[in-house]
């Protein structure tokens, strides 16, 4: 049986600021999004909607290397629970890597409101 190492032991996640913009708030993120990570990378976002209440939140990518389907996952619900506070969640600036996960799973065009 193979086993690989741990990614997020290799680059933790971290949200770097949260800036206003002219949308909203811009919540920025960096390092990797797994099923290790995925937990705080929801409670990063689900403090950022409670702190910014009905507005839209860009969550910003830029900094994300690597996401899976935990990371998808909880974008998905954490979009919801902004929608359900009469927010919004959309995702900004994915590298190219990331953008090709959100395409190939068929959610980019709800994480970005293309």
């Amino acid at each position: 049986m193979l086993t690989s190492p741990s990614r997020s032991s290799d680059a933790p996640l971290v949200l770097t600021d949260v800036v206003s913009d002219p949308s909203g708030v811009r919540a920025l993120f960096a390092g990797e999004v797994d099923m290790s990570t995925s937990p705080a990378f929801t409670a990063a976002i689900t403090d950022v909607l409670h702190s910014h209440p009905g507005q839209r939140v860009s969550v910003d990518l830029a900094g994300i290397r690597f996401l899976d389907s935990s990371g998808i996952r909880a974008l998905l619900l954490c979009q919801r629970q902004a929608r359900d506070r009469g927010g919004e969640l959309v995702v900004v600036d994915a590298r190219p890597g990331v953008l090709r996960v959100l395409e190939i799973t068929g959610v980019l065009g709800l994480l970005t409101g293309a």
